[in-house]
């Protein structure tokens, strides 16, 4: 194993997502919480190579969508456990996500 390969790129320690439990205006009860992610562990190092494998509906999209805070302004959302992308924590405030909605394919290359 050379040295590339022993360093740590990603680290992910009981990463939990959770919809829902908000209280609306005019419901009597807020809204069922649903844990879509469930205390997920992972490391991955440089040179791996990493397949998320699952039946439809097992939450490899949602994982994916979490890592890129794709749902960071999305209303009823939580997300606990810690995200650590080369040491750094991706949900720290300095780490702003990028907005990808808004751009057009050929505009995405320079945000990446």
């Amino acid at each position: 194993m050379t040295a590339n390969h022993a360093e740590k790129i990603l680290e992910v320690r009981g990463l939990t997502k959770t919809y829902g439990g908000e209280k609306r205006k005019g419901a009597k009860q807020p809204t069922p919480t649903l844990d879509v992610l469930k205390g997920i562990d992972i490391d991955i190092y440089r040179g791996d190579v990493v397949c998320l494998i699952g039946p439809s509906g097992c939450g490899k999209s949602t994982f994916l969508k979490t890592l890129n805070r794709m749902n960071d302004l999305v209303p009823g959302v939580r997300i606990e456990g810690d995200v650590r992308l080369k040491g750094e924590d991706i949900f720290a405030r300095e780490m702003e996500p990028v907005s990808y909605t808004h751009l057009r394919a050929h505009e995405t290359r320079r945000h990446l």
